[in-house]
């Protein structure tokens, strides 16, 4: 789902339909490959079709970036302010597994962490059940 997030959070972060022409430009890649992740995307109900050529991110999708965000930026709070882990590439490192934990270890961390606001980044976090429709949430990849 590596190759797949980055084209939701294009979709995400953009807040508008885009045209297959932009996405396949912001991503490095071919038309081919960006039609074939993006109909890939709309199969599962990630993004959905406007028009010709034109994408946007539907209302599931939101919902998985913004529990993506969580998810990593529970992850890196656990292990920068517990478990006292300090490497710079710690946000790359998350990325790789972030998925493939249970939403329950997840969960359990943010309680342990006592529901946390921020990433150490000072990126705010959406948690589910409270996360606010006006606002965009940021990935952290610093």
């Amino acid at each position: 789902m590596k190759r797949s997030l980055a084209y939701l959070m294009l979709f995400y972060e953009s807040n508008k339909p885009l045209r297959l022409n932009d996405v396949a430009k912001k991503l490095n890649v071919k038309k081919p490959s960006a039609l074939e992740t993006i109909s890939r995307l709309i199969v599962k109900g990630y993004l959905t079709k406007i028009e010709r050529g034109k994408f946007q991110i539907s209302e599931k999708g939101k919902e998985y970036v913004e529990e993506i965000i969580w998810r990593h930026a529970v992850l890196e709070w656990t292990f920068m302010n517990k478990l006292n882990i300090k490497n710079k590439d710690i946000c790359k490192a998350i990325s790789e597994f972030e998925e493939l934990l249970p939403k329950e270890i997840i969960e359990k961390l943010c309680e342990m962490n006592e529901h946390p606001d921020t990433c150490p980044h000072n990126i705010k976090i959406p948690h589910p059940g409270s996360i606010s429709s006006s606002r965009k949430y940021k990935y952290c990849e610093v």
